[in-house]
Order: C-alpha cells, then sequence, then structure tokens
C-alpha cells in the first residue's frame, strides 16, 4: 500500500505537475502546491484507498474548476 504521507519526492511532484499545467508564476504555484497538498491530506483522511495520482487530480480538477466559476462570475458582474 502506497504511503500516506506527504514526501518531498511527492511535493515537488505536485510542483511539476502544476508547472505543466500552465502556472507560470512562484507565488502561485506556492499556493496551489499548498491548496492541492492539503486537500491530497485531507482526502486520505477520510478515504484511504484513493491513491497520490487519484488525490492529486481530483484536487487540480476541483480547484480549476471553481476558478474557471469565479473568472466567469466576475466577468458577468463587469458586463
Amino acid at each position: 500500500m502506497e504511503s500516506r504521507i506527504l514526501t518531498q519526492i511527492k511535493i515537488r511532484k505536485i510542483y511539476q505537475f502544476v508547472q505543466q499545467n500552465g502556472v507560470p508564476y512562484i507565488d502561485l504555484q506556492h499556493e496551489l502546491v499548498d491548496h492541492i497538498a492539503g486537500g491530497i491530506e485531507a482526502t486520505w483522511t477520510v478515504d484511504k484507498t484513493k491513491t497520490f495520482n487519484q488525490c492529486l487530480y481530483e484536487k487540480y480538477d476541483k480547484f480549476k474548476f471553481e476558478n474557471e466559476k469565479n473568472i466567469l462570475y466576475q466577468t458577468s458582474i463587469k458586463s
């Protein structure tokens, strides 16, 4: 069974994932990595069957969806 601890290697994988998904600014990367890491840890406390990669994709997709929703909301207010 996979370790349920976010090691430095896993944190680096989150940074690589964030960079590969087009987040260019280091400040945003730090915030997003922190958000995703916290989400992964929270998921593992509830569902120990999920892998690191499953949690990573779920948390990133959730963040991306929420961010797109906020952008749409902000542009609708300005219209």
